[in-house]
């Protein structure tokens, strides 16, 4: 166990992560986004992205599929795709958060 996390718990703080060095509370949304990447056929692989549910503690269920994007394998495993493209990535991922928060939140 790390210094940190044996601090923490000593302070009786639950550390389930950490985040640029800061301790992570362990708090959680009741909605979020999988993601995953799935091998295919033709040997690229699929980023897919669906909401998801919290059902307990670290538990989350998928809900509703809402986009998949394929890549050569070597440039993602490489992380060499374009800045654009990961940042459409993640607006896609934030806008996706935002809409389902604001619709749970009706």
């Amino acid at each position: 166990m790390s210094k940190r996390k044996a601090k923490a718990n000593e302070a009786g703080t639950k550390v389930v992560g950490t985040t640029s060095g800061r301790p992570h509370d362990g708090s959680r949304g009741r909605i979020g986004v999988l993601a995953s990447l799935v091998r295919r056929p033709d040997g690229k692989l699929r980023l897919v992205l669906e909401d998801a549910q919290s059902v307990g503690e670290g538990l989350w269920a998928p809900r509703t599929h809402f986009t998949y994007r394929d890549y050569p394998a070597d440039a993602l495993m490489d992380t060499d795709i374009d800045r654009a493209e990961f940042e459409s990535i993640g607006i896609s991922l934030l806008s996706r958060l935002a809409r389902q928060t604001k619709l749970n939140e009706e």
